[in-house]
């Protein structure tokens, strides 16, 4: 018999700062947040590093399609009650028992489907010998589902320090265990048991820093009010994931698993801006949008200065990536890999795209506009599938970034920016706050290359050029630039509040 979860009063629960409905944890979520992607990117990009030299591009297309599948199912495991529970109106925890029976319940029926159609899905890409690995990567699934409303509970509380914790200790787990696996020549399954073995550890330290775990009951009034919000955000985040993995299915099903291992290195190093900088305000953004929806000039005001620094940090890293793609990927991970740098000089672009593109879906979702992303995630998705099969079939991976970068600019960003307008935002906003970061990348772009052209081995080229780079960008945007004076004023505000 289920509890009726919506009848239990919150006032009779000890005092917990899940409950919290203010801002007042903002600053500190944030800052561990921040803290928290920079260590995770910094372990990330350590161990890719190692793992490039020691594994094949063959090995990173099976684990390729591993992860794409993986992506997929992850995206619609948790029915979008995690923000549900997130921008809950009422007690969080009354929502959470019901939200964690709805979760572990749909992701031990994702991964059932996962396992017995893996041989049918590693076919469709190209990759018969990623069965195996397909089906021990959707354990993950089972993971992401127990793990989803504790995540959740501390989100909303900003408690953000916790989850830094146990996502630390799980990566150190997986790195461990890839680059020893992949030492012993176990090649993608060296990839695919670290992913599984990180997640298993980051469940239990969550569970383990949690205050308290709800109950697993199920309440239909709760879960209406969740599912009303959530099942359009879960197909609006499915569709979201058919978008970021429609070209490693296109290229893999096109050109094999070699081509694909390259793509997606250059697919990594492109998403570092948005790894570092995006993700960590992600952690907050939703919950801080959804807490000002009664104060829409606040919100606007919010939103646009923390875009402005958003895409400035973001073009800063994505202008030198593209500028400087061939040295660096040579440096960094060898000559095995320099087909790379020809996608990652566009894909580098596409990721400050995506930075914009983000953030702007944070504030529909916070602003409880599920159904609006929802249809603009599926537009995406119509116009990007064969542009991607034209582009690969055209220029092979080059082709496909093309073809990424191209809907990307032309399609989506006007579409997300003409769908603003409810919440205050006004495609004009989105002009100014963009201009500054846009008008500071291009002379960065020349003084990188022209400088790094002067020295000879690629290591130089990387420094000189960088260095000569970022003064160029640092002295255009940072000066008298009014966002990033805001941003540092709520900073000051919140750390005193």
């Amino acid at each position: 018999m289920s509890t009726p979860t919506h009848a239990v009063d919150p006032s009779d629960m000890p005092p917990d700062p899940v409950e919290g409905s203010d801002l007042s944890g903002l600053g500190s979520g944030l800052r561990w947040s921040v803290i928290n992607q920079v260590v995770l990117r910094i372990g990330t990009f350590g161990s890719g590093i190692v793992l490039a030299r020691l594994l094949l591009p063959e090995d990173f297309g099976i684990y390729a399609s591993g992860l794409a599948v993986l992506k997929l199912l992850m995206a619609v495991n948790d029915l979008g009650v995690i923000l549900g529970v997130v921008r809950f109106k009422g007690s969080p925890r009354v929502a959470a028992a019901t939200a964690w029976t709805m979760s572990t319940g749909t992701s031990l029926v994702l991964f059932a489907g996962a396992f017995l159609s893996a041989p049918l899905l590693a076919d469709a890409m190209g990759s018969s010998h990623a069965t195996g690995v397909i089906r021990l990567m959707a354990t993950m699934v089972v993971f992401d589902g127990l793990a989803a409303i504790p995540s959740a509970l501390l989100t909303r509380a900003f408690l953000q320090g916790r989850q830094a914790a146990a996502e630390l200790i799980g990566l150190s787990a997986n790195v461990v265990l890839s680059i020893v696996l992949a030492s012993n020549g176990a090649g993608a399954w060296s990839l695919a048991w670290g992913q599984v073995t990180g997640n298993a550890v980051t469940l239990m330290v969550l569970v383990l820093l949690s205050d308290s775990l709800p109950r697993p009951t199920y309440d239909r009034v709760v879960a209406r009010q969740l599912a009303s919000f959530g099942v359009p955000l879960a197909f609006s985040t499915l569709v979201e994931q058919g978008v970021l993995n429609a070209d490693y299915v296109i290229i893999g099903a096109t050109l094999g698993t070699v081509p694909l291992g390259i793509y997606l290195l250059a697919f990594n190093i492109s998403s570092w801006p948005i790894s570092v900088i995006t993700f960590a305000v992600r952690r907050v953004s939703i919950v801080a949008f959804s807490k000002l929806t009664e104060q829409r000039e606040r919100l606007a005001e919010s939103f646009l200065h923390t875009l402005a620094v958003l895409l400035g940090a973001g073009a800063f890293v994505a202008v030198l990536l593209s500028a400087l793609a061939s040295p660096i990927v040579a440096t960094v991970y060898g000559p095995r890999w320099s087909a790379s740098a020809t996608p990652l000089r566009l894909l580098a672009m596409l990721g400050l795209a995506r930075i914009a593109v983000m953030f702007m879906f944070d504030l529909m979702i916070g602003d409880g506009r599920s159904r609006t992303v929802l249809r603009l995630q599926a537009t995406w998705l119509v116009f990007l599938v064969p542009a991607l099969i034209v582009g690969t079939n055209i220029d092979g991976i080059r082709g496909a970034a093309v073809a990424h970068l191209i809907i990307t600019m032309t399609v989506v960003l006007p579409m997300f920016t003409l769908a603003l307008r409810p919440s205050g935002i006004h495609p004009g906003d989105i002009s100014r706050v963009a201009i500054r970061p846009l008008l500071s990348a291009v002379p960065t772009a020349l003084t990188a290359i022209a400088v790094a052209s002067t020295v000879g081995s690629d290591p130089l080229k990387v420094v000189v050029g960088g260095a000569a780079g970022a003064a160029v960008y640092l002295a255009m945007w940072v000066p008298r630039n009014k966002s990033l004076e805001w941003v540092a004023s709520q900073r000051r505000e919140l750390s005193t509040s």
